[in-house]
């Protein structure tokens, strides 16, 4: 699993940077984050740092397609492969 992680890390920042558009990605991360943290803290099985952790991995891993809709939104356009992937995602997340 970590090498997966460190995979597509070292891909977005080394081997694709360039293909990143810092002109459209006006999405202010801290709507999603820090909602998410105060409803981790809230909701919660156990209030445990483990716990409070992993519900916050779990409800930022429900709102992480924003950004990626955002931008969408705000371009009008998207390439095949990345519609379908956001479908896939969106799909996964309703079932």
């Amino acid at each position: 699993y970590l090498v997966c992680a460190y995979g597509t890390v070292y891909l977005m920042l080394i081997k694709f940077k360039a293909t990143y558009d810092s002109n459209h990605d006006t999405f202010r991360i801290e709507f999603l984050l820090i909602p998410v943290a105060g409803l981790a803290c809230l909701v919660n099985h156990e209030f445990s740092v483990l716990e409070i952790l992993w519900t916050f991995s779990i409800y930022l891993e429900s709102v992480a397609i924003l950004p990626q809709l955002f931008m969408i939104s705000k371009t009008g356009e998207a390439e095949t492969i990345t519609s379908h992937y956001l479908f896939a995602l969106g799909a996964y997340r309703a079932l």
